[in-house]
C-alpha cells in the first residue's frame, strides 16, 4: 500500500532479507519470527519487527485477508516507542484497503491470525519483488520454503519440541528456534537434513 513497496525495497541488504523471510513465512499462513499486534492500527494488522547493525526496522501488515497479504507500511523505528506520524500513515492505508474486499473477507475465517496462504501474482516468492537477483531469490525461496514445510509437518503431527528434536536427531532449543521462524540459525544444508530424516524426502529438479 502506498510507498510501502519502496520504503521496503531500500532497507538495508540484511533487514531487507529479513523481512523477505518473514512475508514469505506470513504468506505461508505461518507466524513470522518476531511480531507483535497493532492493534492501534486496525484489526488483525501485525507489525514485523526487523533488526541489524544499521538499526531497528518495522514492517506493518494485515494479513487475515483472503485475496492478499497488504504490507501498510514499512520504516526504520528511531524512537522507543512507535511514532504517531508512522500510526496515522498505516491507519490511513488500512482504510484504503478496497471494501469489496474487506466485506468477502469478513464472510471467510482464516486458517490463523496470520492469515490463509496467499500467492504472489507471478506465483513467485516475495523475495524476487524485494530487489534481489534471480540466483539469491530462487535461493532464499528455497531456504524459506523447506523452513516452512519442516514447520508445517511438525505441527501437523501435533509433536511436542522434545518430541521433535528426537525424530530430527537435534535438540529441543533448536526446534524451539526452527519453530519460531529463526531462519538465520538454519543453512539450507541443515533443512535439507532435518527434511530428511523426517520423511519429508526433498528433491532438486532442474529446469531450463
Amino acid at each position: 500500500m502506498g510507498s510501502s513497496h519502496g520504503d521496503l525495497k531500500a532497507f538495508p541488504e540484511e533487514a531487507r532479507r529479513d523481512a523477505g523471510f518473514n512475508l514469505d513465512f506470513v504468506q505461508r499462513g505461518l507466524e513470522p519470527e518476531d511480531w507483535k499486534p497493532m492493534k492501534t492500527v486496525g484489526a488483525g494488522v501485525n507489525e514485523i519487527r526487523v533488526r541489524d547493525a544499521n538499526g531497528a526496522y518495522r514492517v506493518i501488515y494485515l494479513a487475515t485477508r483472503p485475496e492478499a497479504v497488504y504490507v501498510l507500511h514499512c520504516f526504520r523505528k528511531k524512537t522507543e516507542k512507535t511514532s504517531k506520524h508512522d500510526i496515522d500513515l498505516a491507519q490511513k492505508r488500512f482504510k484504503a484497503i478496497p471494501k469489496p474486499a474487506r466485506k468477502q473477507v469478513m464472510k471467510k475465517r482464516t486458517r490463523n491470525e496470520h492469515g490463509s496462504r496467499h500467492v504472489t501474482p507471478a506465483g513467485r516468492s516475495v523475495f524476487y519483488d524485494l530487489g534481489f537477483d534471480e540466483a539469491e531469490a530462487r535461493v532464499l525461496e528455497m531456504r524459506s520454503e523447506l523452513m516452512a514445510a519442516l514447520r508445517e509437518h511438525i505441527q501437523s503431527k501435533g509433536w511436542t519440541q522434545s518430541e521433535a528434536a528426537k525424530k530430527l536427531g537435534t535438540t529441543q532449543p533448536r526446534v524451539s528456534a526452527l519453530m519460531k521462524g529463526a531462519w538465520r540459525d538454519f543453512s539450507t544444508d541443515m533443512l535439507l537434513v532435518l527434511a530428511s530424516r523426517v520423511g519429508l524426502r526433498p528433491t532438486l529438479k532442474l529446469a531450463a
